[in-house]
């Protein structure tokens, strides 16, 4: 048997990704905090499959091309390249049977100008999909740093743990079967922040860090809205994730006015446009 289009880039290669990914900050900040969030996770889960990196023909290195395989709670991708074209990604898509197109998965936060590349392979491989369309929002490191987050005197901030999953899965619009596993394992691996009320420590906002290492599913309930707790976690987030290295990046749905806005106050503003693409699930 011939061997696949895809090959999977070993671990101790993964830190050659990060140097190239060094030099391209500003065009893909959210690529660098992803290899260094994931290469952490491979360190803390050794023997876990959470994650498997692919290039295509050895020429991940030259290119800056990879595709990952998330698999908790899940079956996802994410995909970049830094070359000008797509044609390799869509011939190794098309061609590899490393991928399972029956099973769902979603395509994570493709950029713009690689969508229609993935379009063209998921209507040949999976024609049952979704795309949402969203945009990365960034915030300069350098003012991320200087937050001083002040927590009012009912409330408290403390890091989440598992026993707050099904609360915070309840909540997130995009469930669905296993995703309790998928943002539990962002708690477990990351830090991850939410907002209690001293008078009886129940949690009423939250933030998690993500696979890159970034804002993901902020949330305040219903009755609690409009304190400004949503604002708190992404000032804490935002300034914890500049603290490591990194610019803070949140991505939002296009249409979420209300994420769009309180983002702006505080600094960030959007530099991509990207989609994600829900396949094989009932719509």
């Amino acid at each position: 048997m011939s061997e696949d289009v895809l090959q999977e880039i070993p671990n101790e290669d993964l830190p050659k990704l990060i140097n190239l990914y060094k030099n391209h900050q500003k065009e893909a900040p959210h690529v660098f905090s992803l290899l260094h969030t994931c290469i952490a996770w491979k360190i803390k889960k050794p023997n876990s499959n959470y994650l498997t990196f692919f290039g295509i023909n050895g020429d991940w290195l030259v290119s800056g091309t990879f595709i990952l395989l998330m698999q908790y709670g899940c079956y996802d991708f994410f995909v970049f390249t830094l070359g000008n074209h797509c044609q390799a990604i869509c011939r190794a898509l098309l061609n590899t049977e490393i991928i399972d197109w029956t099973r769902r998965m979603t395509w994570n936060a493709v950029m713009i100008e690689h969508a229609p590349t993935i379009v063209t392979v998921l209507e040949l491989k999976t024609p049952c999909y979704k795309p949402i369309s969203g945009g990365f929002w960034v915030l300069e490191r350098e003012r991320a740093v200087a937050f001083k987050p002040q927590c009012p005197d009912d409330i408290y901030v403390g890091k989440l743990n598992q026993s707050h999953v099904t609360l915070i899965n309840s909540y997130w619009p995009h469930r669905y079967e296993g995703s309790e596993v998928y943002l539990g394992t962002f708690i477990e691996m990351n830090t991850s922040y939410g907002i209690f009320l001293k008078s009886n420590d129940k949690l009423v906002s939250w933030g998690l860090k993500d696979y890159m290492g970034q804002l993901r599913s902020l949330h305040t309930l219903p009755e609690y809205q409009r304190r400004g707790y949503c604002t708190l976690i992404t000032k804490i987030l935002s300034k914890e994730i500049a603290e490591e290295g990194y610019h803070p990046i949140a991505t939002v749905v296009t249409g979420n006015t209300a994420s769009e806005t309180m983002l702006e106050k505080l600094g960030f503003h959007q530099i991509k446009r990207c989609i994600y693409f829900e396949c094989n699930s009932i719509f």
